[in-house]
């Protein structure tokens, strides 16, 4: 019997599927209603934003061996942010189908409302998991939500650079301020998620976030910092500086989370409080197998 902590495999690639999608497409229909109201046509991003999160949630239902089994998710709103997830879906999706296809502000703004919430579904499913350390820190709900948002925007910014003419629109400068914003949010948020674990988890967790730690802090956050910087500061290449900043903080986005889904996903295993002693003798210290604990 293995007592020390060891790999949950119950949620694979496809359960990260779900909160790419997730998380990707309620950013995009958040970012597609900023740039609504900042007079920008954006309602064909909120078909691409259901269609992510649509996508999502068929992902992570293909991980029951009978589909139609996942309709039980929609039975305990009440003690399940899984349920609650579900139920918000039915929110996000005709919402955000309606808003394209009445091309309307009011309902566009509904959806980025719902899609939100959404998103803070997604992340408190993870806290929910008692059993595995790297997901029921309360220092991963910001991870997510900040890291959905960014993965979000970049697209919908790529897609709004590349296919139409937002390069050259006088709002461009201040979305790229605001992506920049949230890419020092996502920097802190990770650094708090990480320092809360590299001391106190079990050794693969540790070692699996260790790994990521740095390419992820140099390339998902301070690299696309800098290459903003530069686009603000520059009258030449901006498009191409603005589409490389956004292409990597995205692409980073979908790394941390398969990482910390799949990789840094240990169950905790168990601990015995003290050594037991015979007799009258006097108990030893405590033990966590597999676990790095340091004061």
């Amino acid at each position: 019997m293995n007592l020390g902590p060891h790999l949950q495999t119950k949620w694979d690639i496809r359960a990260v599927g779900n909160w790419v999608g997730g998380g990707t497409g309620t950013g995009i229909i958040i970012a597609a209603a900023v740039l609504t109201l900042s007079g920008i046509d954006s309602y064909r991003f909120s078909l691409a934003g259901i269609a992510f999160v649509a996508a999502g949630l068929f992902s992570v239902a293909l991980e029951i061996g009978r589909p139609l089994r996942s309709l039980n998710v929609f039975r305990n709103p009440f003690t399940s942010w899984m349920s609650r997830e579900a139920w918000v879906a039915l929110l996000v999706l005709p919402l955000g189908g309606a808003a394209f296809w009445f091309r309307s502000e009011i309902l566009l703004l509904l959806a980025a409302v719902a899609a939100g919430l959404y998103l803070y579904c997604q992340a408190r499913i993870l806290k929910a998991s008692r059993g595995v350390p790297a997901w029921r820190v309360a220092q991963i709900i910001p991870l997510i939500i900040a890291t959905g948002l960014i993965e979000g925007a970049g697209l919908v910014l790529i897609s709004g650079i590349i296919f139409s003419s937002l390069a050259s629109h006088a709002a461009l400068p201040a979305f790229m301020v605001m992506v920049l914003m949230l890419l020092g949010a996502r920097m802190l948020a990770w650094r708090a998620y990480y320092h809360a674990l590299k001391n106190n988890a079990p050794e693969g967790t540790v070692a699996a976030l260790q790994r990521i730690n740095l390419p992820f802090f140099l390339l998902g956050d301070l690299l696309p910092m800098l290459l903003l910087l530069l686009a603000l500061l520059s009258d030449k290449l901006v498009s191409i500086l603005a589409i490389n900043a956004f292409a990597m903080m995205v692409a980073a986005g979908w790394l941390i989370k398969f990482i910390i889904v799949t990789r840094a996903g240990f169950f905790q295993g168990y601990a015995m409080v003290h050594t037991p002693a015979r007799g009258a003798g006097t108990p030893g210290p405590g033990t966590k197998p597999g676990w790095i604990q340091k004061t």
